[in-house]
């Protein structure tokens, strides 16, 4: 069980963890969730005895398994819409913060014009691809807000 967490941490998607380890989707799902439920009971527990490096860990681990990403990713997996592989392919393309996210076009960030299928319904794909979008950018804006009025605050 352990090794099929860490693989959802390292951004293996869950059939895939379900095929290597010959398990349904739905234990990884459940180990998955519990785990997080386990973890965030652990986190209040270690903070009310004083144990904040520990809390601090459990904290950064619970935030990958629900993310189901590398550390790098944690900020982008948090806008709406955006999951590990959606965020590796941000941060592959340069998208690496909130901040980044928020000023891109949405345009730019659908990149319609990547789209390579060719089919009578690629119109409303791309309509789609640009609603998508949008909903990230906004997403994006308001985290950014949230992070500046929270830095402003503790200055």
């Amino acid at each position: 069980m352990a090794l099929q967490l860490r693989d959802l941490c390292n951004e293996m998607p869950i059939h895939v963890v379900a095929r290597k380890y010959d398990v349904h989707r739905g234990a990884v799902r459940t180990l998955s969730q519990t785990c997080t439920g386990f973890a965030a009971g652990m986190i209040k527990f270690c903070e009310q005895m004083g144990w904040g490096i520990m809390s601090a860990a459990l904290d950064h681990f619970s935030d990958r398994l629900r993310a189901g990403a590398r550390a790098d990713l944690l900020a982008l997996a948090k806008i709406t819409f955006i999951k590990s592989r959606t965020a590796r392919i941000f941060w592959d393309s340069g998208y690496r913060s909130i901040a980044a996210v928020a000023n891109a076009d949405p345009r730019e960030l659908a990149q319609p014009s990547k789209v390579r299928i060719k089919a009578q319904d690629s119109t409303q794909y791309e309509e789609k691809m640009m609603a998508k979008a949008q909903v990230i950018s906004n997403s994006a804006n308001r985290l950014w807000q949230i992070e500046m009025q929270h830095d402003v605050y503790e200055e």
